[in-house]
Protein backbone atom coordinates (compact mmCIF):
# COMPACT_ATOMS: atom_id res chain seq x y z
CA UNK A 1 0.00 0.00 0.00
CA UNK A 2 1.95 2.64 -1.25
CA UNK A 3 1.53 6.27 -2.45
CA UNK A 4 1.05 4.77 -6.00
CA UNK A 5 -1.62 3.13 -4.91
CA UNK A 6 -3.18 5.40 -3.04
CA UNK A 7 -3.08 7.85 -5.73
CA UNK A 8 -4.63 5.59 -8.19
CA UNK A 9 -8.07 5.82 -5.82
CA UNK A 10 -10.66 7.15 -8.74
CA UNK A 11 -11.94 10.35 -6.85
CA UNK A 12 -15.29 9.90 -9.28
CA UNK A 13 -16.17 6.71 -7.10
CA UNK A 14 -15.72 7.72 -4.00
CA UNK A 15 -17.87 9.58 -0.95
CA UNK A 16 -17.84 13.33 -0.17
CA UNK A 17 -15.67 12.28 3.05
CA UNK A 18 -13.33 10.13 1.21
CA UNK A 19 -12.86 13.02 -1.60
CA UNK A 20 -12.27 15.41 1.12
CA UNK A 21 -10.06 13.42 2.28
CA UNK A 22 -8.04 13.03 -0.99
CA UNK A 23 -8.06 16.64 -1.71
CA UNK A 24 -6.36 17.43 2.24
CA UNK A 25 -3.88 14.71 1.76
CA UNK A 26 -3.11 16.63 -2.01
CA UNK A 27 -2.82 19.93 -0.01
CA UNK A 28 -0.61 18.75 2.66
CA UNK A 29 1.64 16.59 0.49
CA UNK A 30 1.78 19.02 -2.42
CA UNK A 31 1.33 22.54 -0.85
CA UNK A 32 2.01 22.49 2.89
CA UNK A 33 4.93 19.96 2.89
CA UNK A 34 8.02 20.26 5.40
CA UNK A 35 9.29 23.15 6.77
CA UNK A 36 9.99 25.44 9.61
CA UNK A 37 6.47 25.02 10.58
CA UNK A 38 6.56 21.53 11.59
CA UNK A 39 10.13 21.91 12.91
CA UNK A 40 9.50 24.34 15.84
CA UNK A 41 5.60 22.17 15.83
CA UNK A 42 8.41 19.41 16.37
CA UNK A 43 10.25 21.19 19.49
CA UNK A 44 6.92 21.89 21.39
CA UNK A 45 5.55 18.25 20.97
CA UNK A 46 8.30 16.29 22.00
CA UNK A 47 8.56 18.69 24.90
CA UNK A 48 5.62 16.70 26.18
CA UNK A 49 7.33 13.27 26.17
CA UNK A 50 10.29 14.70 27.92
CA UNK A 51 7.99 15.07 30.60
CA UNK A 52 7.23 11.65 29.96
CA UNK A 53 10.39 10.15 30.37
CA UNK A 54 11.03 12.50 33.27
CA UNK A 55 8.05 11.51 35.12
CA UNK A 56 9.45 7.81 34.88
CA UNK A 57 12.89 8.51 36.21
CA UNK A 58 11.56 10.58 39.70
CA UNK A 59 9.02 7.68 40.50
CA UNK A 60 11.88 5.44 40.60
CA UNK A 61 13.89 7.70 42.22
CA UNK A 62 11.47 9.85 44.50
CA UNK A 63 9.64 6.61 46.09
CA UNK A 64 12.15 5.39 47.97
CA UNK A 65 13.10 8.97 49.88
CA UNK A 66 9.31 9.14 50.40
CA UNK A 67 8.88 5.94 52.19
CA UNK A 68 12.47 6.71 54.43
CA UNK A 69 11.26 9.96 55.27
CA UNK A 70 8.09 8.61 56.64
CA UNK A 71 8.87 5.80 58.31
CA UNK A 72 11.69 7.99 60.31
CA UNK A 73 9.29 10.43 60.88
CA UNK A 74 6.75 7.87 62.48
CA UNK A 75 9.66 5.35 64.53
CA UNK A 76 10.66 9.26 65.45
CA UNK A 77 6.84 10.41 66.85
CA UNK A 78 5.22 6.78 67.57
CA UNK A 79 7.83 4.16 68.90
CA UNK A 80 5.11 1.64 69.92
CA UNK A 81 2.85 2.46 66.89
CA UNK A 82 3.28 2.82 63.44
CA UNK A 83 -0.23 4.00 61.88
CA UNK A 84 1.46 6.49 59.10
CA UNK A 85 4.26 3.57 58.40
CA UNK A 86 4.80 2.85 54.59
CA UNK A 87 5.07 -0.96 54.33
CA UNK A 88 5.92 -2.66 51.32
CA UNK A 89 2.13 -3.19 50.20
CA UNK A 90 1.76 0.52 50.67
CA UNK A 91 4.79 1.45 49.26
CA UNK A 92 3.37 -0.89 46.32
CA UNK A 93 0.07 1.58 46.22
CA UNK A 94 2.12 4.33 46.19
CA UNK A 95 4.17 4.02 43.15
CA UNK A 96 1.14 2.48 41.15
CA UNK A 97 -1.29 5.55 41.99
CA UNK A 98 0.03 7.91 39.39
CA UNK A 99 -0.83 5.20 36.75
CA UNK A 100 -4.29 4.81 38.66
CA UNK A 101 -4.43 8.65 37.40
CA UNK A 102 -3.03 7.85 34.05
CA UNK A 103 -5.29 5.29 33.23
CA UNK A 104 -8.64 7.58 33.83
CA UNK A 105 -6.89 10.37 32.11
CA UNK A 106 -6.03 8.16 29.19
CA UNK A 107 -9.82 7.26 29.03
CA UNK A 108 -10.77 10.76 28.50
CA UNK A 109 -7.60 11.53 25.74
CA UNK A 110 -9.93 10.88 23.04
CA UNK A 111 -13.24 12.69 24.26
CA UNK A 112 -11.70 16.10 25.12
CA UNK A 113 -9.18 16.13 22.10
CA UNK A 114 -11.77 15.51 19.82
CA UNK A 115 -14.38 17.58 21.30
CA UNK A 116 -12.39 20.75 21.78
CA UNK A 117 -9.29 20.29 19.91
CA UNK A 118 -5.76 19.26 20.12
CA UNK A 119 -4.26 22.65 20.62
CA UNK A 120 -6.53 23.70 24.12
CA UNK A 121 -6.19 20.48 25.60
CA UNK A 122 -2.55 20.23 25.28
CA UNK A 123 -2.48 24.00 26.91
CA UNK A 124 -4.87 23.23 29.38
CA UNK A 125 -3.31 20.14 30.59
CA UNK A 126 -0.09 21.78 30.66
CA UNK A 127 -1.40 24.73 33.28
CA UNK A 128 -3.01 22.44 35.35
CA UNK A 129 0.11 19.88 35.25
CA UNK A 130 2.07 22.87 36.60
CA UNK A 131 -0.35 23.67 39.66
CA UNK A 132 -0.14 19.47 40.36
CA UNK A 133 3.25 19.70 40.63
CA UNK A 134 3.83 22.64 42.70
CA UNK A 135 1.11 21.27 45.17
CA UNK A 136 3.80 18.97 46.48
CA UNK A 137 5.79 21.66 47.97
CA UNK A 138 2.68 21.92 50.72
CA UNK A 139 2.14 17.58 51.63
CA UNK A 140 2.09 17.27 55.20
CA UNK A 141 0.17 13.84 55.26
CA UNK A 142 0.17 10.49 53.29
CA UNK A 143 -2.93 10.88 51.83
CA UNK A 144 -1.86 14.24 50.57
CA UNK A 145 0.64 12.01 48.41
CA UNK A 146 -1.71 10.01 46.85
CA UNK A 147 -3.90 12.96 45.68
CA UNK A 148 -1.22 14.84 44.07
CA UNK A 149 0.30 11.52 42.66
CA UNK A 150 -3.41 10.76 40.87
CA UNK A 151 -3.58 14.15 40.18
CA UNK A 152 -0.26 14.40 38.45
CA UNK A 153 -1.09 11.19 36.66
CA UNK A 154 -4.52 11.86 35.49
CA UNK A 155 -3.30 15.56 34.27
CA UNK A 156 -0.60 14.46 32.05
CA UNK A 157 -2.16 11.08 30.64
CA UNK A 158 -4.80 13.40 28.64
CA UNK A 159 -1.90 15.06 26.87
CA UNK A 160 0.74 12.20 26.08
CA UNK A 161 -0.86 10.46 22.70
CA UNK A 162 -1.78 14.23 21.57
CA UNK A 163 2.09 14.62 21.13
CA UNK A 164 2.63 12.46 18.18
CA UNK A 165 -0.98 12.38 16.73
CA UNK A 166 -0.88 16.33 16.50
CA UNK A 167 2.52 15.27 14.48
CA UNK A 168 1.03 13.23 12.18
CA UNK A 169 -1.84 14.93 11.37
CA UNK A 170 0.36 18.10 10.47
CA UNK A 171 2.70 16.41 8.40
CA UNK A 172 3.13 14.62 4.78
CA UNK A 173 3.71 10.90 4.94
CA UNK A 174 7.42 11.26 3.68
CA UNK A 175 8.57 13.08 7.11
CA UNK A 176 5.94 11.28 9.51
CA UNK A 177 8.05 8.80 10.54
CA UNK A 178 11.23 10.89 11.39
CA UNK A 179 8.93 13.20 12.87
CA UNK A 180 7.87 10.89 15.16
CA UNK A 181 10.98 9.62 16.14
CA UNK A 182 12.07 12.86 17.23
CA UNK A 183 9.25 13.66 19.59
CA UNK A 184 10.39 9.74 20.76
CA UNK A 185 13.73 11.22 21.65
CA UNK A 186 12.11 14.03 24.11
CA UNK A 187 11.41 10.69 26.57
CA UNK A 188 15.42 9.71 26.71
CA UNK A 189 15.90 13.50 26.73
CA UNK A 190 13.48 13.38 29.58
CA UNK A 191 15.01 10.61 31.68
CA UNK A 192 18.23 12.69 31.58
CA UNK A 193 16.72 15.56 32.71
CA UNK A 194 15.17 14.13 35.75
CA UNK A 195 18.36 12.42 36.50
CA UNK A 196 20.20 15.86 36.26
CA UNK A 197 17.41 17.77 38.47
CA UNK A 198 17.48 14.94 40.95
CA UNK A 199 21.87 15.27 41.13
CA UNK A 200 21.03 19.36 41.13
CA UNK A 201 18.24 18.83 44.10
CA UNK A 202 19.02 16.16 45.80
CA UNK A 203 22.63 15.12 48.52
CA UNK A 204 22.30 11.82 46.46
CA UNK A 205 20.18 8.62 45.54
CA UNK A 206 19.03 8.12 49.13
CA UNK A 207 18.86 11.44 50.84
CA UNK A 208 17.46 14.88 49.96
CA UNK A 209 14.78 17.73 49.50
CA UNK A 210 11.99 14.93 47.05
CA UNK A 211 9.32 17.84 47.59
CA UNK A 212 11.15 20.50 45.06
CA UNK A 213 12.86 17.54 42.80
CA UNK A 214 8.70 16.83 42.15
CA UNK A 215 7.62 20.67 42.02
CA UNK A 216 10.68 21.00 39.64
CA UNK A 217 8.25 19.17 37.04
CA UNK A 218 6.31 22.44 36.64
CA UNK A 219 9.27 23.01 34.35
CA UNK A 220 8.15 21.19 31.14
CA UNK A 221 4.46 21.98 31.79
CA UNK A 222 5.34 25.48 31.74
CA UNK A 223 7.49 25.12 28.46
CA UNK A 224 4.53 23.36 26.82
CA UNK A 225 1.77 25.60 27.65
CA UNK A 226 4.04 28.88 26.02
CA UNK A 227 5.25 27.10 23.39
CA UNK A 228 1.77 26.18 22.32
CA UNK A 229 0.15 29.27 22.90
CA UNK A 230 2.64 30.90 20.78
CA UNK A 231 3.64 28.99 18.18
CA UNK A 232 0.95 25.73 17.57
CA UNK A 233 -2.03 25.74 15.64
CA UNK A 234 -5.05 23.28 15.57
CA UNK A 235 -4.94 20.21 13.32
CA UNK A 236 -6.81 21.13 10.22
CA UNK A 237 -7.73 17.59 10.03
CA UNK A 238 -9.61 18.39 13.27
CA UNK A 239 -11.14 21.01 12.29
CA UNK A 240 -12.29 19.51 8.59
CA UNK A 241 -13.88 16.52 11.47
CA UNK A 242 -15.74 18.76 13.46
CA UNK A 243 -16.70 21.23 10.55
CA UNK A 244 -15.20 23.88 10.84
CA UNK A 245 -14.05 24.06 7.03
CA UNK A 246 -12.95 27.56 6.75
CA UNK A 247 -10.61 27.53 10.01
CA UNK A 248 -9.19 24.48 8.62
CA UNK A 249 -8.41 26.05 5.15
CA UNK A 250 -7.00 29.08 7.17
CA UNK A 251 -4.58 27.26 9.24
CA UNK A 252 -3.45 25.29 6.12
CA UNK A 253 -2.59 28.44 4.23
CA UNK A 254 -0.81 29.83 7.60
CA UNK A 255 1.34 26.39 7.20
CA UNK A 256 2.23 26.99 3.64
CA UNK A 257 2.83 31.03 4.41
CA UNK A 258 5.22 29.69 7.57
CA UNK A 259 7.04 27.02 5.54
CA UNK A 260 7.36 28.86 1.94
CA UNK A 261 7.79 32.10 3.83
CA UNK A 262 5.40 34.12 2.16
CA UNK A 263 3.91 36.82 4.22
CA UNK A 264 0.48 37.25 4.13
CA UNK A 265 -1.39 40.31 4.55
CA UNK A 266 1.10 42.44 2.15
CA UNK A 267 1.50 45.92 2.57
CA UNK A 268 0.50 47.63 -0.57
CA UNK A 269 1.75 51.00 0.32
CA UNK A 270 5.04 49.57 0.79
CA UNK A 271 5.55 47.95 -2.53
CA UNK A 272 5.72 49.28 -5.54
CA UNK A 273 3.09 47.97 -8.28
CA UNK A 274 5.54 45.37 -9.59
CA UNK A 275 6.73 43.92 -6.53
CA UNK A 276 2.81 44.14 -5.33
CA UNK A 277 2.13 42.19 -8.28
CA UNK A 278 5.02 39.37 -7.95
CA UNK A 279 3.68 39.32 -4.29
CA UNK A 280 0.24 38.29 -5.28
CA UNK A 281 1.53 35.80 -7.94
CA UNK A 282 3.52 33.69 -5.06
CA UNK A 283 0.89 34.12 -2.80
CA UNK A 284 -1.61 32.53 -5.43
CA UNK A 285 0.42 30.29 -6.47
CA UNK A 286 1.23 28.61 -3.67
CA UNK A 287 -1.92 28.85 -1.07
CA UNK A 288 -5.24 26.34 -1.17
CA UNK A 289 -6.96 27.58 -4.84
CA UNK A 290 -10.64 29.22 -4.85
CA UNK A 291 -11.30 25.89 -6.67
CA UNK A 292 -10.26 23.70 -3.68
CA UNK A 293 -11.63 25.88 -0.78
CA UNK A 294 -15.10 26.00 -2.78
CA UNK A 295 -15.16 21.98 -3.40
CA UNK A 296 -13.93 21.23 0.30
CA UNK A 297 -16.60 23.21 1.20
CA UNK A 298 -19.51 22.06 -0.87
CA UNK A 299 -18.36 18.23 0.23
CA UNK A 300 -18.30 19.24 4.06
CA UNK A 301 -22.16 19.48 3.44
CA UNK A 302 -22.86 16.13 2.90
CA UNK A 303 -20.80 14.70 5.45
CA UNK A 304 -21.72 13.47 9.02
CA UNK A 305 -19.07 15.14 11.19
CA UNK A 306 -18.41 13.36 14.64
CA UNK A 307 -15.98 15.93 16.44
CA UNK A 308 -16.48 19.43 18.05
CA UNK A 309 -17.94 20.84 20.82
CA UNK A 310 -21.95 19.00 19.58
CA UNK A 311 -20.08 16.04 20.50
CA UNK A 312 -21.50 14.20 23.25
CA UNK A 313 -20.82 11.05 25.46
CA UNK A 314 -23.08 9.04 23.61
CA UNK A 315 -21.41 10.27 20.08
CA UNK A 316 -17.78 9.19 21.43
CA UNK A 317 -19.37 6.07 23.25
CA UNK A 318 -20.02 5.40 19.64
CA UNK A 319 -16.52 6.10 18.71
CA UNK A 320 -15.16 3.27 21.14
CA UNK A 321 -17.60 1.20 19.97
CA UNK A 322 -16.14 1.42 16.21
CA UNK A 323 -12.85 0.70 17.66
CA UNK A 324 -14.24 -2.96 18.00
CA UNK A 325 -15.82 -3.43 15.06
CA UNK A 326 -15.64 -6.02 12.12
CA UNK A 327 -12.78 -3.83 10.29
CA UNK A 328 -10.86 -2.44 13.40
CA UNK A 329 -11.06 -5.81 15.95
CA UNK A 330 -7.88 -7.44 15.13
CA UNK A 331 -6.06 -4.25 15.37
CA UNK A 332 -7.50 -2.67 18.34
CA UNK A 333 -7.05 -6.35 20.17
CA UNK A 334 -3.42 -6.73 19.14
CA UNK A 335 -2.95 -3.25 19.24
CA UNK A 336 -4.06 -3.12 23.23
CA UNK A 337 -1.98 -6.00 24.04
CA UNK A 338 1.12 -4.43 22.42
CA UNK A 339 0.83 -1.38 24.73
CA UNK A 340 0.07 -3.28 27.43
CA UNK A 341 3.11 -5.44 27.66
CA UNK A 342 5.51 -2.50 26.49
CA UNK A 343 4.40 -0.47 29.36
CA UNK A 344 5.28 -3.31 31.68
CA UNK A 345 8.82 -3.56 30.67
CA UNK A 346 9.29 0.07 30.05
CA UNK A 347 8.75 1.19 33.96
CA UNK A 348 9.73 -1.86 34.99
CA UNK A 349 13.38 -1.69 33.65
CA UNK A 350 13.30 1.70 35.34
CA UNK A 351 12.24 0.56 38.24
CA UNK A 352 14.18 -2.35 38.83
CA UNK A 353 17.54 -0.67 37.71
CA UNK A 354 18.11 1.56 40.64
CA UNK A 355 17.57 -1.54 43.08
CA UNK A 356 20.35 -3.75 41.32
CA UNK A 357 22.48 -0.40 41.00
CA UNK A 358 22.50 -0.38 45.19
CA UNK A 359 23.08 -4.27 45.49
CA UNK A 360 26.19 -3.55 43.34
CA UNK A 361 26.81 -0.48 45.57
CA UNK A 362 26.43 1.85 42.69
CA UNK A 363 24.70 4.42 44.67
CA UNK A 364 25.85 7.55 42.42
CA UNK A 365 23.65 9.28 39.42
CA UNK A 366 26.15 9.14 36.78
CA UNK A 367 25.59 4.91 37.11
CA UNK A 368 22.06 5.42 36.33
CA UNK A 369 22.78 8.25 33.65
CA UNK A 370 25.13 5.82 31.73
CA UNK A 371 22.15 3.08 31.42
CA UNK A 372 20.42 5.62 29.38
CA UNK A 373 22.44 7.33 27.55
CA UNK A 374 22.21 3.34 25.76
CA UNK A 375 18.74 4.95 24.02
CA UNK A 376 20.52 7.35 22.05
CA UNK A 377 22.20 5.12 19.30
CA UNK A 378 18.36 4.06 19.11
CA UNK A 379 17.45 7.06 17.00
CA UNK A 380 20.81 6.31 14.73
CA UNK A 381 19.34 2.70 14.42
CA UNK A 382 15.64 3.39 13.72
CA UNK A 383 16.80 6.26 10.85
CA UNK A 384 19.42 4.30 8.97
CA UNK A 385 17.70 0.68 9.10
CA UNK A 386 13.88 0.85 9.94
CA UNK A 387 13.42 4.01 8.11
CA UNK A 388 15.04 2.98 4.93
CA UNK A 389 13.24 2.06 1.40
CA UNK A 390 12.06 -1.38 2.28
CA UNK A 391 12.01 -1.52 5.34
CA UNK A 392 7.76 -1.89 6.68
CA UNK A 393 6.43 -1.21 9.88
CA UNK A 394 5.54 -4.51 11.38
CA UNK A 395 8.98 -6.46 10.30
CA UNK A 396 11.15 -3.94 11.62
CA UNK A 397 8.60 -4.17 14.99
CA UNK A 398 9.31 -8.08 14.97
CA UNK A 399 12.92 -7.76 14.48
CA UNK A 400 12.97 -4.70 17.55
CA UNK A 401 11.14 -7.22 19.61
CA UNK A 402 13.12 -9.99 19.36
CA UNK A 403 16.51 -8.50 19.98
CA UNK A 404 15.40 -6.53 23.05
CA UNK A 405 14.27 -9.97 24.29
CA UNK A 406 17.44 -11.59 23.66
CA UNK A 407 19.63 -9.13 25.16
CA UNK A 408 17.24 -8.87 28.52
CA UNK A 409 17.77 -12.78 29.09
CA UNK A 410 21.72 -12.16 28.52
CA UNK A 411 21.47 -9.21 31.01
CA UNK A 412 19.77 -11.89 33.03
CA UNK A 413 22.42 -14.16 32.85
CA UNK A 414 25.27 -11.16 34.11
CA UNK A 415 26.54 -11.58 30.31
CA UNK A 416 28.49 -8.43 29.61
CA UNK A 417 25.79 -6.88 31.76
CA UNK A 418 26.48 -3.13 30.63
CA UNK A 419 26.81 -4.05 26.39
CA UNK A 420 23.49 -6.27 27.12
CA UNK A 421 21.78 -3.26 28.51
CA UNK A 422 23.02 -0.75 26.26
CA UNK A 423 21.29 -3.21 22.68
CA UNK A 424 18.37 -4.49 25.38
CA UNK A 425 17.60 -0.16 25.71
CA UNK A 426 18.02 0.90 22.13
CA UNK A 427 16.06 -2.04 20.59
CA UNK A 428 13.17 -1.37 23.11
CA UNK A 429 13.59 2.36 22.10
CA UNK A 430 13.16 1.65 18.80
CA UNK A 431 9.64 -0.66 19.03
CA UNK A 432 8.46 2.24 21.05
CA UNK A 433 8.76 5.03 18.32
CA UNK A 434 7.62 2.27 15.53
CA UNK A 435 4.61 1.12 17.98
CA UNK A 436 3.23 5.02 18.39
CA UNK A 437 3.77 5.51 14.44
CA UNK A 438 2.09 2.25 13.85
CA UNK A 439 -1.15 2.97 15.71
CA UNK A 440 -1.74 6.82 14.47
CA UNK A 441 -1.23 5.90 11.13
CA UNK A 442 -3.65 2.73 11.20
CA UNK A 443 -6.57 5.04 12.94
CA UNK A 444 -8.24 7.01 10.83
CA UNK A 445 -8.32 10.83 12.19
CA UNK A 446 -12.02 10.20 13.46
CA UNK A 447 -10.75 7.12 15.27
CA UNK A 448 -7.48 8.26 16.32
CA UNK A 449 -7.13 10.23 19.70
CA UNK A 450 -9.66 7.63 21.07
CA UNK A 451 -7.98 4.54 19.81
CA UNK A 452 -4.85 5.83 20.52
CA UNK A 453 -6.19 6.96 24.06
CA UNK A 454 -7.88 3.72 24.42
CA UNK A 455 -3.78 2.05 24.03
CA UNK A 456 -2.75 4.23 26.27
CA UNK A 457 -5.00 3.36 28.79
CA UNK A 458 -4.51 -0.40 28.88
CA UNK A 459 -0.38 0.30 28.94
CA UNK A 460 -1.04 2.23 31.95
CA UNK A 461 -3.12 -1.04 32.99
CA UNK A 462 -0.17 -2.60 32.72
CA UNK A 463 2.12 0.15 34.61
CA UNK A 464 -0.44 -0.47 37.51
CA UNK A 465 -0.01 -4.14 37.66
CA UNK A 466 3.17 -4.24 37.10
CA UNK A 467 4.77 -2.82 40.88
CA UNK A 468 2.79 -5.42 42.30
CA UNK A 469 4.79 -8.30 40.34
CA UNK A 470 8.47 -6.40 39.94
CA UNK A 471 8.32 -5.43 43.47
CA UNK A 472 7.95 -8.61 44.29
CA UNK A 473 10.41 -10.49 42.04
CA UNK A 474 12.66 -7.82 43.36
CA UNK A 475 12.46 -8.48 47.09
CA UNK A 476 14.22 -12.21 46.24
CA UNK A 477 16.27 -11.13 43.75
CA UNK A 478 15.41 -7.16 41.28
CA UNK A 479 17.56 -9.01 38.01
CA UNK A 480 14.94 -11.78 37.90
CA UNK A 481 12.99 -9.34 36.69
CA UNK A 482 15.06 -8.84 33.10
CA UNK A 483 14.20 -12.93 32.49
CA UNK A 484 10.73 -11.90 32.45
CA UNK A 485 10.77 -9.15 30.54
CA UNK A 486 13.28 -11.19 27.62
CA UNK A 487 10.04 -13.53 27.87
CA UNK A 488 7.67 -10.66 27.29
CA UNK A 489 9.86 -9.46 24.50
CA UNK A 490 9.28 -12.33 22.64
CA UNK A 491 5.64 -12.53 23.01
CA UNK A 492 5.47 -8.67 21.71
CA UNK A 493 6.78 -9.70 18.56
CA UNK A 494 4.35 -12.34 18.29
CA UNK A 495 1.31 -9.63 18.49
CA UNK A 496 2.86 -7.39 16.26
CA UNK A 497 2.79 -10.19 13.52
CA UNK A 498 -0.78 -10.55 14.18
CA UNK A 499 -1.46 -7.25 13.40
CA UNK A 500 -3.76 -7.35 10.24
CA UNK A 501 -1.82 -4.80 7.92
CA UNK A 502 1.40 -2.60 7.17
CA UNK A 503 1.15 1.58 7.23
CA UNK A 504 4.69 2.33 5.36
CA UNK A 505 4.04 4.82 3.29
CA UNK A 506 0.33 5.33 3.53
CA UNK A 507 -1.21 8.78 3.51
CA UNK A 508 -3.71 9.24 6.81
CA UNK A 509 -7.37 8.08 6.28
CA UNK A 510 -6.92 6.48 3.11
CA UNK A 511 -6.63 2.73 4.63
CA UNK A 512 -10.51 1.69 4.72
CA UNK A 513 -10.25 3.26 0.69
CA UNK A 514 -7.52 0.86 -0.08
CA UNK A 515 -9.31 -2.15 1.48
CA UNK A 516 -12.37 -1.52 -0.42
CA UNK A 517 -10.60 -1.10 -3.41
CA UNK A 518 -8.68 -4.23 -2.82
CA UNK A 519 -12.14 -6.18 -2.12
CA UNK A 520 -13.54 -4.68 -5.10
CA UNK A 521 -10.57 -6.14 -7.08
CA UNK A 522 -10.74 -9.28 -5.46
CA UNK A 523 -14.76 -9.90 -6.23
CA UNK A 524 -14.07 -8.53 -10.22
Amino acid sequence: MNNSQNQSLDQQNLSDESQQVMILNDIMEKKVGFGWFQKRSLLILSCIDLNDGCEYIIISIVLPLIREEWNNKSLEQNPNQHSDFINQGTFKWLTTIVFIGMFFGSIFTGYFSDKYGRKKVIMICSLLYCIACLYSLLITEIYEIFIQRFLQGLIFAVTIPLSTTMFTEISPVKYRALGVMFINTGITVGLLFGILLSWIILDDINHGNWRLLTAAQFIQGLVVFVGAYLYLLESPRYLMLSNQIQEGINVLNQMICVNKQIVQGVNTLQLSDKSLSQALIIQNENLISDQQQIKLINLAQNINHDAGENLNISGFLKKIQSLFNQNNMQLTIFLALLYFFTGFIAFGQIITLPMIYQEQSKKNFLSIFVSFLGEIPSYLIFYFVFNREGATRKKSMIISCLTSGTFNILFYFRIYMSFTLFISRMAQRCYYILNYLYCNEAYSTHLRTSGLGLMNMTQRIGLIIMPFIILEIAAYSPITNFLLFGLIGYLIAFFSYMLPFDTTKMRLDEQNLLVQQNKKENNI
